[in-house]
């Protein structure tokens, strides 16, 4: 058994021009069993390391393919939840994110624990869990233009025992170097965390943990941070930008700027919903809009993407001249994620008696919070988000041939995306309420 006091994964990076994007999903583990750990303190030389160790990277490992494509299922899940707690508001979260750090918990688990956590994200295993989360950074790393910098950590206490296999796999699959935390004191760990998330986030996520959330019986918190400034392969032009009304879904009316201009899109209609598609620089992101029927809730609009009612996602697409009129907005949310992931069919993780986490630890240990913020711009000169494209959708069409564009005006509530291409991952997905707030 090896002491391992602590882990940073890597930051991968690829440099771009505008777009802002910031997200972070956090879990902590907490001790099971009462009583004091000793806490000696000792120094750990990689703490200091602020890259970490080479990673082994596999984009095209098979066993990838499950992970992948459990994604749109599970990115609708995360956000169904997020829309649920914010109500009329918008909501925004980032799947990618999420999943990223719950890979790094699968890999301490065993039995059922393990099996709930990779069949959250469409797996047998948490093999496939690592292979899929593997072929992400992959993917990040093979971006061109886009600033897309994604990091995971470990905060483990000194005293905590790590098992050797697991920092090994945390090494090898993630780029993990050690850390050193001492919980015992837990506001200044909290202070070092929120550090080095706000660091990772260009800022952006300045406090993701509140006083009270980390606690002497924390051992662990894993943390992944991801930030994403992509430019839109065509800008739009900001003199052309102007305010107009919006409509919400209680039947509101707010005045929020609008973007416009005239291109060629890739569009499908189906159903009385409207899909398109706007391009990056990089080919490997994509935008995704999602306009719904006239007058169906937000709620209803997320539910019809998940179970394939609302077959817009993942149909064939044409091009099309379009006049385009999408609102410049900004949303934010902070939301804690045990009740949704329990209701989604991870329980045992947060169980103090049941939980196995031996592949981590012969300690005990249980799940104690799952943290998460996210924050999402979209503008003139780009954004940031994630998009989903299912399979096995009914099959839609696009407008038919037409002397004149065709009018897309995104003046009620809308889903928007980004998608990374290559895996089919999605680092910010997001139901746009109210653009004006």
């Amino acid at each position: 058994m090896t002491v391992l006091r602590g882990f940073a994964m890597q930051t991968y990076t690829r440099r771009g021009m505008l777009g802002l994007a910031g997200a972070v999903a956090l879990v902590a583990l907490a001790a099971c069993a009462d009583g004091d750990r000793p806490r000696t303190p000792r120094p750990d030389p990689a703490a200091e390391d602020p890259s970490g160790p080479s990673v082994e990277l596999a984009a095209d490992d098979p066993g990838a393919t499950s992970y992948q494509g459990g994604s749109l299922a599970f990115a609708l899940t995360m956000l169904a939840a997020a829309q649920a707690e914010a109500g009329d508001q918008s909501s925004v979260v980032s799947p990618l994110s999420i999943s990223q750090c719950l890979a790094l918990v699968a890999q301490g688990a065993r039995g059922e624990t393990a099996g709930q956590l990779a069949a959250l994200l469409g797996c047998s295993s948490v093999d496939e869990l690592r292979a899929g989360a593997n072929a992400e950074i992959t993917a990040v790393r093979a971006l061109q233009h886009a600033t897309f910098d994604l990091a995971n950590a470990a905060f483990t206490d000194e005293s905590f025992p790590v098992k050797a296999p697991y920092a090994g796999t945390l090494k090898e699959y993630f780029g993990v170097a050690a850390h050193t935390t001492d919980f015992a004191a837990p506001d200044a760990a909290t202070a070092a965390i929120n550090a080095w998330v706000a660091g990772r986030t260009h800022e952006k996520i300045p406090k993701l943990l509140q006083q009270g959330q980390v606690t002497t019986d924390t051992v662990t918190v894993l943390v992944n941070a991801l930030y994403l400034k992509a430019r839109w392969a065509a800008e739009f032009d900001p003199n052309h930008t102007a305010p107009e009304t919006f409509t919400r879904g209680d039947g509101s009316v707010v005045t929020t700027d609008f973007m416009h201009d005239d291109r060629a899109v890739a569009v499908a209609q189906s159903q009385g919903a409207t899909v398109f598609e706007l391009a990056y620089q990089d080919d490997g992101l994509r935008a995704v809009f999602v306009l719904p029927p006239a007058g169906m809730a937000m709620a209803q609009t997320i539910d019809g993407l998940a179970d394939g009612s609302l077959a817009v996602l993942g149909i064939a697409r044409e091009k099309v001249g379009a006049k385009l009129a999408i609102p410049v907005f900004e949303v934010r949310q902070r939301i804690e994620l045990t009740e949704p992931l329990m209701g989604a069919g991870v329980t045992l993780a947060f169980d103090p008696d049941h939980a196995d986490f031996s592949a981590l630890s012969d300690e005990k240990t249980h799940v104690s919070f799952v943290q998460h913020e996210a924050w999402l711009k979209v503008a003139e000169k780009g954004t940031e988000g994630a998009a989903a494209t299912a399979g096995g959708a009914e099959v839609g069409s696009a407008p038919g041939p037409s002397e004149e564009p065709l009018l897309i005006r995104l003046d009620r509530p809308f889903v928007f995306a980004v998608q990374e291409t290559a895996t089919g991952s999605y680092p910010f997905v997001a139901a746009i309420n109210d653009p004006s707030s």
